[in-house]
């Protein structure tokens, strides 16, 4: 073997070894790499469950919303109600009194017109 067909040799051989600590470089990194795009798959997929659950707890609280109006417009009847039925209450036992103390009145003068 001639002299520059031994330098030419070497430097190839020098290449790869070079190419190939490179290439171990890279797949580390590209390794790195991967792992650090699992991660932000991970997160954007744990913040999007969160945003999708956000979203069903307003869903949930509109219909609690919807709920507790429908409650107070049921009191209210039932409110409603009540007070007329005091209200006639009231009347009636005013009524009463009122023909309670009439009557024997009534009674009397008719006894003394008969």
């Amino acid at each position: 073997m001639r002299y520059e067909s031994a330098k030419i040799l070497l430097t190839e051989v020098l290449q790869c070894e070079y190419t190939d600590s490179l290439l171990a470089e890279y797949t580390l990194r590209d390794s790195m790499n991967n792992n650090v795009i699992a991660l932000q798959k991970d997160k954007i997929e744990s913040l999007s469950k969160k945003g999708e659950n956000y979203k069903t707890i307003i869903k949930n609280l509109e219909a609690i919303i919807k709920n507790k109006d429908y409650e107070i417009k049921l009191k209210d009847k039932e409110i409603k109600k009540y007070l007329r039925k005091l209200k006639t209450q009231k009347t009636l036992t005013k009524v009463g009194f009122s023909l309670a103390g009439a009557l024997p009145i009534i009674t009397a003068v008719l006894l003394i017109l008969l």
